[in-house]
């Protein structure tokens, strides 16, 4: 009697089932149910999904999490952030409420919640979130800007500049020009408004430059330089967009007007180096670099060129010298960037 073959019933799954768990993802393919699951995977998923711009899917997960683990700070904020985005406020409000009556201070929960407070025009509660954000992180720039904006709703327009000041004095660059000649303007005072937006066309060049698009900067960083022609960093920065931009004559001459304006300043007498460098005019490169570390010892890169200019003009020892300061000062650096980072590192609350 001839024997039949057997088959394995789970080899044989059809194709398009198979499609279809892999797109379904985790909410079809794994068929363990939400109440079985542990509350770290349930946060986890609902993280996930959150991430994945599903908030449905996510609200499910976080629902239970909550209802399990009631104590739980991260499954509350998360279950706050699923409900905004779903345009449920008013139980987000509650979520994220619940979330810093269990774990108070936590950054990502007084943030949340100050911007939805804020959008419904909620000014006192997004107030008070942003000003405890700023005891932990006071030169936090865009906590800053969202406070002045709130003070201003409130009428409080003296401590909503002041704010803006403090945002700009810690370079918020032009959000936070804008932000403050827009209150400057509300309070009158537009001669320092027309001072600040000379300031936001400098701003937008040196960020074009930086971004590799000094042919965009050129316009900007030249109207700054003829609105205020007295600012170094202006000069400075025209002249860096034009060096950048191989007119090096004309970069010159902005760098030098920025060095004569503010001698002290190491970076233009850095950068007028580089072009005295480039045209081999080493004599006058050893001079701005040396009074570059004069006036700034901490500023790296002045000590690496001088090696160079000091080696191309035969004062070996001293080019053996300053690299060695070079190398002292970039270890050291490493070393307080290392701490820096060892420091700024914060663990939220556990599930």
């Amino acid at each position: 009697m001839p024997v039949r073959e057997r088959r394995e019933r789970s080899s044989l799954l059809p194709v398009g089932f198979i499609v279809l768990l892999t797109l379904a993802g985790p909410g079809l393919a794994q068929q363990a149910p939400v109440s079985s699951m542990p509350v770290s995977e349930l946060v986890e998923r609902g993280r996930t999904y959150l991430q994945n711009h599903d908030p449905e899917r996510a609200q499910r997960f976080l629902e239970e999490a909550v209802a399990r683990a009631p104590k739980s700070a991260a499954a509350w904020t998360l279950l706050a952030d699923s409900y905004a985005q779903l345009g449920l406020a008013e139980k987000a409000i509650t979520g994220y409420g619940t979330a810093l009556e269990l774990h108070p201070g936590l950054p990502d929960t007084l943030y949340n919640l100050g911007i939805l407070l804020l959008k419904r025009q909620q000014f006192d509660g997004a107030a008070r979130c942003f000003q405890t954000l700023l005891q932990q992180k006071p030169q936090d720039q865009d906590v800053l800007l969202l406070l002045a904006q709130c003070q201003l709703q409130r009428g409080l327009h003296e401590e909503a500049r002041e704010l803006a000041e403090r945002a700009v004095a810690g370079g918020g660059g032009e959000p936070a020009l804008l932000a403050l000649a827009n209150i400057l303007q509300l309070e009158g005072r537009n001669q320092d408004v027309v001072k600040l937006l000379d300031q936001a066309h400098d701003f937008r060049g040196n960020a074009l430059t930086r971004l590799g698009k000094p042919e965009l900067a050129l316009a900007p960083s030249a109207e700054a330089v003829r609105l205020d022609p007295d600012k170094y960093l202006y000069h400075f920065h025209f002249g860096l967009a034009l060096s950048n931009l191989g007119q090096k004559g004309p970069g010159e001459e902005h760098l030098k007007q920025a060095v004569e304006i503010k001698g002290s300043f190491a970076p233009a007498r850095y950068e007028l180096a580089r072009v005295y460098c480039e045209s081999s005019r080493d004599g006058l490169a050893r001079e701005q670099l040396e009074a570059a570390i004069k006036a700034d010892p901490e500023y790296l890169s002045s000590y690496y060129l001088l090696s160079q200019v000091y080696s191309r003009l035969g004062m070996q020892e001293d080019a053996e010298r300053t690299l060695e300061q070079f190398r002292t000062l970039q270890r050291k650096q490493h070393e307080e960037d290392k701490r820096t980072l060892a420091g700024s590192g914060s663990q939220g609350p556990n599930p």
